[in-house]
C-alpha cells in the first residue's frame, strides 16, 4: 500500500476516536413502527421498549404514549406510511406523546401502518 494511503487510514481511525462535538446534546432518535390496521395497535421496531401504549382514537387516528416525559416537547423528524396511498400528519405533540392522523388519497380517514422517527430530549438543549 502506498504511504499516503496508510496515513489516510490512520487519520480516519483517529477521527472516529475523538469525542463528538455537536450542539444536539441530549437528543435521542426513537424509531417506532405502528400497525394501525389491526384491532389493537402495538408498537414494534427497535425502540418499542420506550412506548407505554398506543391508543386507537378512531379510524386513522393514533396516540403514541412514551414511558417517560422528555425535557422539551417531542419533535417528529420523519413519518413514513407502510400502507399504499396513505397521507400521514402529526396532529399533536407533547412531552410524552404524539398523535398521528392518516387518510387516503380521497381524503377519508383510514387505518394505516407507519414508521415514525421521534426526537426525544433527555436534557435541556443548547439551541442558539
Amino acid at each position: 500500500m502506498p504511504p499516503s494511503e496508510g496515513k489516510t487510514r490512520n487519520f480516519m481511525l483517529h477521527s472516529l476516536l475523538r469525542s463528538p462535538k455537536v450542539r444536539q446534546v441530549g437528543q435521542i432518535a426513537l424509531h417506532i413502527s405502528v400497525d394501525g390496521t389491526v384491532a389493537t395497535p402495538v408498537a414494534a421496531g427497535p425502540d418499542k421498549a420506550f412506548v407505554s401504549s398506543i391508543e386507537d382514537k378512531g379510524t386513522g387516528y393514533y396516540k403514541i404514549i412514551l414511558k417517560e416525559k422528555a425535557k422539551l416537547p417531542l419533535h417528529i423528524s420523519a413519518i413514513v406510511s407502510g400502507t399504499d396511498k396513505i397521507i400521514l400528519k402529526a396532529h399533536l405533540v407533547g412531552e410524552d406523546f404524539v398523535e398521528v392522523k392518516a387518510w387516503n388519497d380521497a381524503g377519508v380517514a383510514t387505518d394505516a401502518a407507519f414508521n415514525i422517527q421521534i426526537q426525544y430530549f433527555d436534557q435541556l438543549s443548547y439551541f442558539f
